[in-house]
């Protein structure tokens, strides 16, 4: 259960990190989709 619980935690701490500028960073597949979406990207 720790494990479980340990797993999830490192999982949301990744998550929280995430932003469409590192997302898009280098990847053009991406900023295609975000640009596709109707979301600007600086």
């Amino acid at each position: 259960m720790t494990y479980s619980f340990n797993n999830l935690r490192l999982a949301d701490s990744k998550a929280e990190g995430l932003t469409i500028k590192r997302l898009t960073k280098n990847n053009p597949t991406m900023r295609e989709c975000f640009t596709d979406a109707g979301i600007k990207i600086k």
